[in-house]
């Protein structure tokens, strides 16, 4: 889960401008449409987690709910973040991966 974390944390670097970012979430919250099609819009960083874990030596199908429960907490963080003031997203993405657990591991 660790090298999880760190990808939230370094996506965040990697956002050129957060308050464009935070608009945008707004705007996807706002609209049932664009938030039931942020699910398969991450897709390639599902199966990009997924492999990750897996190469880790996680069986296949909990590295697949583990990446779907990844994906839905990390989401959720972006989203409580967007509809607040605070400047800082990450508090929120550590808070939403310290919850997730990998079975067995």
């Amino acid at each position: 889960m660790s090298g999880l974390q760190a990808a939230a944390v370094a996506g965040v670097a990697a956002i050129p401008d957060l308050a464009v970012s935070r608009g945008r979430l707004r705007l996807i919250a706002e609209h049932p449409e664009l938030a039931s099609r942020s699910y398969e819009t991450l897709a390639p960083q599902r199966e990009r987690a997924r492999r990750h874990l897996i190469a880790l030596g996680v069986p296949e199908d909990t590295a697949g709910y583990v990446c779907a429960a990844y994906l839905a907490a990390t989401f959720e963080a972006w989203m409580r973040w967007a509809a607040g003031t605070d400047p800082d997203p990450v508090p929120y993405l550590l808070a939403a991966v310290e919850v997730l657990r990998v079975p067995g591991a």
